[in-house]
């Protein structure tokens, strides 16, 4: 049983490892993932979610985005999570145990606050519980509300890490550029809009950042594939730390497409204590966008869409409002400006030929 916000990513990565009988809850229940498996419960917040989990009773789940928030829910799942359960996921998610884990074991994380900022320079202001950059915003308020709290900006570029671990030993499979509020998909403010694979980073800084990661397998058992987002600063060079996603992410598609491989059978053989051998560079660049609509937009061209190689697709019928999430594109180029303007091509046909109307 695959479970999340939005499961199409790892439903495709475990059919493409031949597990034929997939039950995938998430909180959209698109058009592409009713194709790929005829079993979909569609949710619609944490109690529905509850229930239907209860409702699957013994069968085993591994998740993507957003269950980690949830460390309850993962609690009550038990040994039945196929992954980081609800004692590691604790360890990691935004808070004091995190901030002090991270510098026990000397990992470089922007500066944190829980009240008011006492001195200078520029803060974010960040839910504990968020996924894909929702709620995350510059501070200037002279109160800082419930479930928030302030993180240090640190200027510059941002990357995906991608690990597998066995509870023991990580292993890094890959990096990407993460695009966030890429206006040209329709992204404001901190919105994750994609990724490019692979990206372009010193070795010291991957080797840093490996070693950290290390260190905290090592400590608090990390198991399966997981993420890590870190920001480069601009002018230093020097890697921080924003969050570790415990779980399967959005970006690891593009190291399956760009490889031909399973993320999922590399998921499930971490988990088991076997972690991958040497994954080679790709000799191209692979883009994931995710295009956020700049009006809202009514009906879709769904079958096209799927032959064209879209995904996280709407229903034919369905009506997206204006500022939210429409649908995955893809690419691929000899660089990483080809392949972001294969998005933005990608985006532009849809508008054109993807979409009957507008609202």
């Amino acid at each position: 049983m695959l479970v999340g916000y939005s499961v199409r990513a790892l439903v495709e990565s475990a059919i493409s490892y031949g597990i034929k009988d997939v039950i995938a809850i998430d909180f959209f229940g698109d058009w592409d993932l009713q194709r790929l498996t005829g079993r979909v419960e569609v949710v619609d917040g944490r109690n529905h979610l509850s229930t239907v989990l209860q409702r699957y009773d013994g069968y085993k789940v591994a998740y993507s985005s957003v269950l980690e928030n949830d460390v309850e829910m993962l609690g009550f799942l038990g040994n039945r999570v196929v992954g980081n359960g609800k004692e590691v996921v604790g360890n990691v998610r935004p808070g004091k145990k995190w901030w002090n884990l991270a510098k026990e074991l000397g990992i470089r994380i922007p500066g944190v606050r829980t009240a008011l900022v006492g001195s200078c320079g520029t803060w974010l202001k960040k839910p504990f519980k968020s996924g894909g950059g929702k709620g995350i915003s510059f501070w200037t308020d002279s109160e800082l509300p419930s479930g928030f709290y302030l993180q240090k900006f640190i200027n510059g570029k941002s990357f995906s890490f991608l690990f597998a671990a066995d509870s023991r030993n990580s292993k890094l499979f890959g990096v990407t550029l993460q695009l966030i509020g890429e206006r040209l998909l329709g992204g404001k403010r901190f919105a994750w809009t994609g990724n490019v694979y692979p990206a372009n980073l010193d070795s010291e800084v991957v080797d840093e950042v490996s070693d950290w990661i290390e260190r905290l397998t090592r400590e608090i058992g990390l198991c399966g594939v997981f993420g890590v987002d870190v920001v480069i600063e601009a002018g230093t060079n020097l890697p921080y730390v924003i969050e570790v996603n415990p779980r399967y992410t959005g970006s690891m598609e593009l190291v399956e497409k760009a490889l031909n491989i399973s993320i999922f059978r590399i998921h499930l053989e971490a988990c088991r204590g076997s972690l991958p051998s040497e994954i080679p560079r790709p000799m191209s660049y692979f883009a994931k966008g995710i295009v956020y609509a700049e009006k809202g937009l009514c009906g879709f061209n769904s079958e096209e869409m799927w032959r064209r190689g879209f995904r996280d697709i709407p229903m034919e019928a369905e009506c997206i409002t204006e500022g939210s999430p429409v649908c995955s594109v893809f690419s691929s180029g000899d660089s990483i400006e080809e392949v972001i303007n294969g998005l933005v091509e990608q985006k532009r046909w849809l508008y054109e030929k993807g979409v009957r109307g507008c609202v």
